[in-house]
C-alpha cells in the first residue's frame, strides 16, 4: 500500500570486488528544488569496505564482516584499518571517490560511464 514505508532491495551475489572486498558508495546529494528539479551531487563521497574477503561459502554466509560495509559494524573487526592520513585516501576500509576512480581506471573500468549511470540513477530516484 502507498501509505506504508517499503524498502526494495536485491542482494548482488557476484559484486565487483576491490582487493577481494565488497564495497559500497556513500554519495551525497543536495536537492534544493523539485519543480524545476535542482540537485547537486558532491564529487567526493565515501567508499566503504567490508573488512573480510567476500565469500559465498556456506560457512561464511552469516559473517557480517564479509557481506556488510557499514562502518558501525566493521569498526569492531580485528583487521579494520582506520584512515590515519588525509592524503592517503586509498588506505584502509574507507576511501575517497578520487582513490576509487584512480583504482578503477587502473583496472580498465570506464569510470566516466560508471558515473554517468550513477548520476542517471540519482535523477530517476528523486
Amino acid at each position: 500500500p502507498m501509505h506504508e514505508l517499503t524498502v526494495v532491495c536485491r542482494y548482488v551475489d557476484n559484486p565487483l570486488l576491490i582487493q577481494g572486498l565488497k564495497f559500497d558508495l556513500r554519495v551525497y546529494v543536495l536537492v534544493t528544488g523539485y519543480d524545476p528539479l535542482r540537485a547537486y551531487i558532491y564529487r567526493e563521497g565515501l567508499v566503504r569496505f567490508a573488512s573480510k574477503p567476500y565469500s559465498t561459502e556456506k560457512k561464511h554466509l552469516k559473517d557480517a564482516y564479509r557481506h556488510l560495509t557499514n562502518y558501525s559494524i566493521n569498526k569492531f573487526a580485528k583487521n579494520f584499518v582506520e584512515n590515519a592520513e588525509a592524503f592517503a585516501d586509498n588506505v584502509g576500509h574507507k576511501w575517497s571517490f578520487s582513490a576509487l576512480n584512480k583504482h578503477l581506471r587502473c583496472t580498465d573500468v570506464d569510470v566516466d560511464l560508471m558515473w554517468a549511470r550513477i548520476m542517471d540513477l540519482i535523477v530517476k530516484t528523486l
